[in-house]
């Protein structure tokens, strides 16, 4: 399952960035959840707080298409390595 979000995940929203997520796999039970994040300004540690729920309860989360300043934000709190975070390719 894929999900898109876009702007910034802050404390002024993350409860609604979970709330969403939740509505979109309520009924399915997803083994895999992907959350595409090119048009995701900005996060912050509140809203890394949604994703690590969705890790624990699912066991498969993948970020894609992540900007380097946010990646950034991920490896720094080591969430790299808990989950797949991948940004675009460069050419």
């Amino acid at each position: 399952m894929q999900i898109q979000l876009s702007g910034n995940i802050d404390s002024g929203n993350a409860s609604e960035v979970d709330k969403y997520i939740e509505a979109k796999i309520a009924d399915k039970t997803p083994n895999c959840l992907i959350i595409d994040f090119e048009k995701v300004d900005h996060i912050t540690s509140a809203g890394l707080r949604v994703f690590l729920k969705y890790e624990k309860k699912i066991g498969d989360i993948r970020i894609i298409n992540v900007s380097q300043s946010v990646y950034t934000i991920f490896e720094n709190i080591g969430f790299t390595a808990i989950m797949s975070v991948e940004s675009p390719s460069v050419d």
